[in-house]
């Protein structure tokens, strides 16, 4: 009744919450676990059915799924319990960055890798070609987004770079920037 609601309320929300909480990650496990790395991995990236990892071995790699065949010719009940599910497998090693790959974007077809060795690498998610590089920053570079047909990169030079992409196919208008240019070309706005 009254008291109930202040203080029985809080506790009863409490005891609620708990039992489903765990009741949706009680029975989590792990299905498969990726090696193929030399060093540590440093990033992760889900796009088209593809995982694209980073790692302090300079490589990006492309992890694809392989559907593993239960083997010939029985009953569809009896082969589907004895089909494995689906693996990843390491397709690609994407090769060319010089130190450790800190942060991976993928817009439409082209995956972008962010490198300590100061650039941004193009890659075609497809062919796995890397299709341009670009010196973005003085120094590592450490995260990447995409908005508004921009590609955002950060680094330890203390900058935000904000560089104008063209939709489709991706590419780069301004491959060099020392200060404020290429957004004051791109999008109007001429502060320094």
């Amino acid at each position: 009744t009254g008291g109930g609601s202040s203080g029985g309320g809080s506790s009863g929300d409490e005891e609620m919450a708990t039992p489903l909480h765990k009741s949706r990650w009680e029975h989590l496990h792990c299905k498969q676990t990726l090696r193929g790395h030399h060093r540590a991995v440093t990033s992760v990236l889900y796009h088209d059915g593809i995982i694209f990892t980073g790692s302090h071995d300079s490589s990006v790699r492309a992890w694809t799924l392989e559907i593993v065949n239960g083997g010939g010719g029985g009953a569809a009940g009896a082969t589907s319990q004895t089909t494995p599910p689906p693996l990843f497998h390491c397709a690609h090693v994407l090769e060319g960055h010089t130190q450790t790959v800190w942060a991976l974007l993928a817009v439409g077809n082209r995956l972008f890798s962010a490198s300590r060795d100061s650039t941004v690498r193009f890659w075609n998610c497809f062919t796995f070609e890397c299709e341009r590089v670009i010196a973005a920053h003085e120094g590592g570079i450490y995260g990447l987004a995409f908005g508004n047909g921009l590609l955002f990169s950060c680094g330890s030079d203390k900058t935000i770079r904000a560089w104008a992409v063209d939709e489709p196919p991706l590419s780069l208008r301004n491959a060099r920037s020392d200060s404020s240019s290429s957004r004051s070309s791109s999008s109007g706005n001429s502060s320094a």
